[in-house]
């Protein structure tokens, strides 16, 4: 099998870009496989109680640490979420009002590219099961959502 000079700068490149990236390669494997992608915004899309439809956004790092926000596709309102990825692959979110009180949780696991489990309100409790597609991934910044589209903030962007 003969190589031409195009095909070796990319293996090249690959392999640089592995190496420099080890790091990221290796746990995505081992906690969420290629379903999530690290350093990006993964988008989720399902129902809670197989009635509630919601979308979800949520941002997977390095640290196996979740960051984002769902609404409720009738209400549109923004929802925050904070949470981590376990070591036996189990996503644990937990819901945060506007002052920062945890209010309910989102746990469960990726089963054939969807996100499964229950959502608990922590105040007057109540327990659902959910059911969410993963629907793709998008780039972006933990800080910022929309910094491959614009340099504006996030809050300049959702202004509308």
């Amino acid at each position: 099998m003969k190589l031409n000079i195009k095909s070796i700068i990319v293996i090249l490149i690959f392999l640089c870009l592995t190496k420099l990236n080890n790091n990221e390669v290796v746990l995505a494997q081992n906690l969420l496989g290629d379903v999530f992608y690290l350093n990006q915004y993964n988008r989720l899309e399902g129902a809670i109680d197989n009635k509630y439809k919601i979308n979800m956004i949520l941002y997977y790092d390095n640290d196996e640490e979740l960051v984002g926000n769902y609404f409720y596709t009738r209400y549109q309102g923004k929802i925050k979420l904070v949470g981590k990825v376990t070591k036996d692959k189990i996503l644990k979110l937990v819901e945060l009002d506007e002052e920062g009180n945890e209010v309910a949780t989102f746990v469960g696991e990726i089963v054939n590219r969807e996100f499964v489990g229950r959502w608990i309100r922590l105040i007057k409790p109540k327990v659902y099961n959910f059911n969410l597609n993963i629907g793709g991934s998008f780039w972006g910044t933990r800080e910022k959502i929309y910094a491959a589209f614009t340099s504006k903030t996030n809050e300049e962007v959702e202004d509308f």
